[in-house]
């Protein structure tokens, strides 16, 4: 009698003992997000901007220093003050560029975003150095590199630690199996 059905599969005798967990994939319990190149970017990114911020601040030292040392007889103290200010500006938005283009690589963003976080961090460097601007862009990539599973210290993220998984990551992928098999 024809039902529509296709047959009942045959019952496995006891005997039988083939393996067949070779013919799909198991998780192995590591997370798949994102790519090791990313995880790079975004280490790269949250520990570059560290420098910046030390270089920023060390400008911002130097002209407090020269325009407290400038007196109304002898402003040219003032000028090179105000001077260094400019240049603050003109070094915190093309040194924290290549950085935040990393962090916007990892998170995805497009190119102009990193741009825009350039010259926000620029602006906001004459005020507390900019370190609000640093701040936020480091919690930004430090959110991104939680996803990958990497365990965040007392004082930040550890870049032996971002290292390690990012060679566990390339480890995975390469044990990864290219294809899928089916046969019976």
């Amino acid at each position: 009698m024809a039902s529509g059905f296709p047959p009942d599969p045959p019952e496995r005798r006891p005997d039988d003992r083939t393996d067949y967990s070779g013919y799909y994939y198991r998780n192995t319990g590591q997370s798949t997000y994102g790519t090791p190149d990313k995880l790079r970017a975004l280490s790269e990114g949250y520990f570059g901007l560290n420098w910046v911020f030390i270089g920023n601040v060390m400008i911002m030292i130097t002209a407090n220093i020269l325009y407290g040392l400038s007196s109304a007889v002898d402003r040219a103290f003032l000028f090179v003050a105000l001077g260094l200010i400019a240049g603050q500006f003109v070094y915190v938005t093309f040194a924290s560029l290549p950085l935040n283009k990393k962090i916007a690589y990892g998170k995805g963003w497009p190119p102009s975003n990193a741009v825009l976080a350039s010259v926000l961090m620029a602006l906001n460097s004459v005020i507390c150095c900019g370190a609000i601007g640093y701040v936020v862009m480091q919690m930004i990539a430090g959110a991104e590199i939680k996803k990958y599973g990497v365990k965040q210290g007392a004082f930040g993220y550890r870049k032996k630690q971002i290292q390690q998984r990012i060679e566990q990551m390339r480890a995975e992928q390469r044990a990864a199996p290219t294809s899928v098999r089916f046969d019976t």
